[in-house]
């Protein structure tokens, strides 16, 4: 499926669903909630950009959360030409658009349908969960629809802020080389991991101690940071003993990594996916 940003927004489902009657609801919710975020963030969001050959133009951007304070998630959108009148156009938004999220709903519902529907940012597929990459999601989103994701539309509402899908405002764009690229992001497991583990905003007033902090935690927001300390390649995400699934699926895609340098071992993720459902 070939869809642009602007295609995105208007209707996720694609031009063979013409109606999507829920995007009107979604979009007034994600832009209200996006306002909300950024007034608690002093309207900034860190990003990063990158232009590869070919017209290749690729964001990075850190997406806060809305439930947990300083906590980021990493939001990769790739643009590139649909057609030859796009190589003279600077409307970023009209391009064709590939997305990478390791925000949960993304992983665990759309990660799976954006592969299949090739709108997937194919450099990222080795961050992604090797369970949301194998696996149908059955229970989630059994028809593989592509749908909104808040973190890609917080994304575009900042992109469209700041003019960013304006190609001119992309002068100071790095060169893409992907295995630099790559070192920045953090594994969507490992994301997921500290989502389940942080403590909502609401409850922080509840905090235990040697509970992850929210507000002050000094590691966590520069770990974060781009540029900075790249826990997903080194590893340096420290995990606590636990029953969770989530624990028992990171600690096995860490042993995949290490069997395969680098490749998941398909045939150890599938059997620890297999307990997980049992404990379920």
């Amino acid at each position: 499926m070939i869809m642009s940003m602007n295609e995105y927004i208007r209707n996720p489902a694609g031009k063979a669903n013409a109606v999507y009657s829920a995007r009107y609801m979604y979009q007034d919710m994600y832009t209200d909630k996006y306002t909300k975020v950024m007034t608690r963030e002093a309207g900034t969001m860190q990003y990063k950009l990158y232009k590869g050959r070919n017209e290749q133009w690729i964001i990075h951007l850190k997406v806060p959360s809305e439930a947990i304070a300083n906590f980021y998630y990493d939001v990769v959108l790739e643009f590139t030409p649909n057609g030859n009148l796009d190589t003279i156009g600077n409307d970023l938004f009209t391009y064709r658009m590939r997305a990478f999220s390791n925000d949960p709903r993304f992983v665990f519902v759309f990660a799976h349908s954006f592969i299949k529907n090739k709108m997937f940012f194919e450099d990222l597929v080795k961050k992604m969960s090797p369970q949301a990459v194998q696996m149908k999601p059955t229970k989630t989103n059994p028809k593989e629809e592509i749908g909104y994701v808040k973190s890609i539309y917080f994304a575009y509402l900042y992109m469209k802020d700041h003019s960013l899908n304006n190609k001119n405002q992309w002068f100071a764009a790095e060169t893409y080389h992907a295995n630099d690229f790559i070192q920045n992001i953090m594994y969507a497991d490992d994301k997921v991991y500290l989502r389940q583990k942080a403590k909502p905003i609401s409850d922080n007033i509840y905090k235990r101690p040697g509970s992850i902090s929210t507000n002050k935690s000094k590691k966590m927001s520069a770990s974060d940071k781009i540029g900075l300390r790249q826990m997903g390649a080194s590893g340096n995400v420290t995990r606590r003993r636990g029953s969770g699934a989530i624990t028992r699926v990171a600690n096995t895609v860490r042993r995949a990594r290490a069997t395969g340098k680098g490749q998941y071992t398909g045939n150890v993720v599938k059997a620890k996916v297999a307990k997980t459902t049992k404990r379920k």
